[in-house]
């Protein structure tokens, strides 16, 4: 019954995953990735940062209810004088030293208005704006290593698919030799070695092909994580040619590098922004307040309009310049470098590249006259022309030289696609 239902399941987990061909993971990966998510989040704050920058340009309005209850004298001949029902009995010397208690209820509003004259807010737009291009161009880049990864990953996938199937065919060619030697070697004990020979080279395919069952299902939980997409199947897609040479004519496309330049751009509109503290920072105000022993009362009222003037200057507004300057020279720099640095990569990319298309072309043309010996020896072992051991040790070759193929190819398949992610959009 247990094995029943985990068949059930089995197959209902194989029903549910979906085919993907290497250019869907690629779509799906661009919307549904986690490793965009922190990017994502950059900018959201980016745009948080800047809708906070621009409210800077409107009005503060701030508004103070207060409650006082006091038996200074001076405050009570206060309010009765603001409210003109003063007697001269108020003058008392016994109503001066046991004055009356008095109420006041006291409302302030209060518009503060900046005024942006030197263009500090403008700078600290200025510089959101450029760390947010920034984080945009990264986010780019993310999107390319992420292809790139699905790439590289994709073609080992197929490329250990591929390897599977040759190690299944292959065991099963010598599973037959094997069984038919077994007969022979009956009457001639003497050729016993051989015959181990052969049963060590199928338990060693054996052990492969289960060591790339683990492997590949290493490689689908790579690529489901890198990707989004929780249940998957991997769909073949034909290879397409890259036209190296005329790729490499085309301009760079480095995201990285155009994001830590605009990084370099905002730091130094950071300057700017140190250097606004040599300059006040001018505002208009204006204040209204009531006041009333009761909420009914005739109230006082007195209102307060002016500008206000306010500079602050030291020793660190000059050293903050300096700093700011000295860490956006450090980053520029770094940047050169980096420029420089990969141009100097892509170079040496495109040699690694012509080197593995050249020694693939020399593992093929070998499988190729491995393939030929196998056929070749196996007709005359049949024949009874050669001995076994002349069979296995041209299979012996032929195993690892097409397993050396197999590598190579995904491996240049992923250098490819490091190399033509320099140019492409």
């Amino acid at each position: 019954m247990k094995i029943i239902i985990m068949l059930v399941f089995l197959s209902a987990s194989l029903a549910y995953a979906q085919k993907f061909t290497l250019s869907e993971l690629i779509t799906q990966s661009e919307t549904h990735s986690p490793l965009l998510d922190p990017n994502k989040a950059k900018i959201d704050y980016a745009d948080q940062a800047n809708a906070l920058a621009t409210s800077y340009y409107f009005p503060v309005f701030n508004f103070t209810q207060r409650y006082t209850e006091s038996n200074n004298p001076v405050q009570a001949f206060g309010m009765k004088l603001m409210r003109e029902d003063f007697t001269m009995q108020d003058f008392a010397l016994d109503k001066l030293n046991n004055p009356d208690k008095t109420k006041a209820h006291q409302s302030s509003f209060t518009l503060y208005v900046p005024l942006d004259v030197f263009g500090n807010i403008r700078t600290q737009k200025k510089i959101i704006n450029h760390q947010k291009e920034s984080v945009l161009f990264e986010g780019q880049w993310i999107k390319k290593e992420i292809k790139k990864n699905l790439t590289a990953l994709y073609h080992a996938y197929f490329s250990l698919d591929d390897l599977q199937k040759f190690f299944i065919s292959e065991n099963d060619f010598l599973q037959k030799i094997v069984r038919t030697y077994d007969s022979k070697s009956k009457e001639n004990k003497n050729r016993y070695l051989s015959y181990n020979q052969a049963r060590i080279l199928i338990d060693s395919l054996q052990e492969g092909i289960e060591t790339l069952t683990n492997e590949k299902t290493k490689l689908l939980k790579e690529i489901s994580y890198i990707s989004g997409i929780e249940q998957l199947e991997l769909e073949r897609q034909s290879i397409q040619n890259v036209d190296i040479p005329n790729l490499s004519s085309r301009p760079l496309a480095r995201y990285d590098l155009k994001s830590m330049h605009k990084y370099v751009e905002a730091l130094e509109a950071e300057i700017s922004k140190e250097k606004m503290a040599y300059f006040p920072e001018l505002s208009a105000f204006g204040q209204y307040n009531l006041t009333r022993e009761n909420f009914s009362d005739t109230a006082g009222k007195d209102t307060t309009i002016g500008a206000q003037l306010s500079w602050t200057f030291g020793l660190s507004t000059v050293k903050n310049v300096s700093l700011s300057r000295a860490k956006s020279l450090q980053a520029r720099y770094e940047y050169k470098n980096k420029e420089r640095r990969a141009e100097t990569e892509i170079d040496l990319q495109a040699k690694e590249l012509d080197k593995m298309h050249k020694k693939l072309r020399h593992l093929e043309n070998r499988h190729k006259i491995f393939s030929e010996n196998k056929n070749i020896l196996n007709f005359q072992y049949q024949r009874g022309s050669v001995e076994l051991y002349n069979l296995l040790d041209n299979f012996t070759y032929y195993i690892q030289n097409y397993s050396d193929l197999m590598k190579l190819g995904a491996e240049y398949q992923a250098q490819l696609a490091t190399y033509v992610q320099n140019f492409q959009e």
